[in-house]
């Protein structure tokens, strides 16, 4: 009888684990040098890719497959003043109900002309509070898109700072 009452306990005592080792290592709000936004999803891989893919379409981002994730471009003009002439491009994961996005700036001039992107050569984006930085545009540019892939995803966003978000390597 006493092993019966331990096995619930056990198992929410781990799940309060997870959560707590998770909450750990992102934050709910941007942070300065955040660089990675995670959004949670209900979805299996496929069907949160298809949803996704829909998103991207409406908003006008250019996307393309690589094995397991997506390689994502904003259109040209979506940078003003002096971050005119820079060009978001970014990677996105899904993987066992976690979305994972990173991103990183281009020149316009420099145009990728393959959908495999091994080790993209950019400057990553990151978020610098009050900045107009090119750094900080691109990352507000990645958090806007990510907010709208939130509902499809229905999910929680959170961000994070990972510290080599541009390898194809997870």
């Amino acid at each position: 009888m006493k092993s019966s009452r331990l096995k619930p306990f056990c198992c929410w005592l781990a799940c309060l684990f997870c959560l707590v080792a998770t909450s750990s290592r992102s934050q709910q709000l941007p942070f300065k040098g955040a660089n990675t936004i995670l959004i949670t999803t209900d979805l299996a891989d496929k069907e949160a890719y298809l949803a996704v893919a829909e998103v991207l379409t409406e908003q006008g981002v250019a996307y393309t497959g690589d094995n397991d994730f997506l390689i994502i471009r904003a259109p040209e003009n979506v940078f003003a003043g002096s971050n005119k002439g820079a060009v978001f491009e970014g990677k996105l994961y899904i993987n066992s109900g976690l979305a994972m996005l990173t991103g990183w700036l281009r020149n316009s001039s420099y145009i990728v002309q393959t959908s495999s992107l091994a080790e993209p050569n950019g400057t990553p984006v990151e978020y610098r509070k009050g900045s107009t930085a090119p750094q900080n545009e691109g990352f507000l540019f990645m958090d806007n898109l990510a907010r709208k892939l939130q509902p499809v995803l229905h999910g929680v966003m959170s961000y994070k700072l990972q510290n080599h978000p541009l390898s194809s390597k997870r």
